[in-house]
């Protein structure tokens, strides 16, 4: 966003991917974070859908502040307290973050999975990278 913003990246998995592994729990989710000084505050969390992340008025199925000083340059593996059990259902993981400035969020050099590999939300909506022309996933 290159400016002071709050918004989410996530990547989705649909239902067809997580149906094998109903039962098993996610117990972290994997970030790639840049340019630390220019992150206020990260927060990893993971929907079954999309109706109301935008408006700020859907409750995750999990989430986890995530301690600032403790981030790293580059991947960071971040433990959730609560694990999440696989329903079976699409989820979109990810994370909603405050940046002051730049481009924090890593992304690949690959090309863009559309749309599962390159969701973003902020509070007027949802869209895809493919949606700004950007050609790569979270």
């Amino acid at each position: 966003m290159n400016s002071d913003a709050e918004f989410g990246v996530y990547v989705s998995f649909p239902a067809s991917m997580m149906a094998p592994y109903t039962g098993n729990y996610i117990n972290q989710v994997q970030t790639g974070l840049t340019q630390l000084t220019n992150i206020a505050s990260v927060e990893v969390r993971i929907y079954e859908d999309t109706n109301g992340v935008a408006a700020g008025t859907a409750t995750p199925l999990t989430s986890e502040v995530v301690n600032v000083a403790s981030i790293v340059d580059g991947w960071n593996n971040i433990f959730l307290t609560t694990h999440l059990a696989i329903s079976g259902n699409q989820v979109f993981v990810g994370y909603w973050i405050h940046e002051t400035a730049c481009f924090p969020c890593s992304c690949t050099d690959n090309t863009l999975v559309d749309p599962d590999g390159g969701w973003l939300v902020d509070p007027t909506g949802w869209n895809t990278l493919h949606g700004y022309a950007l050609d790569y996933n979270w």
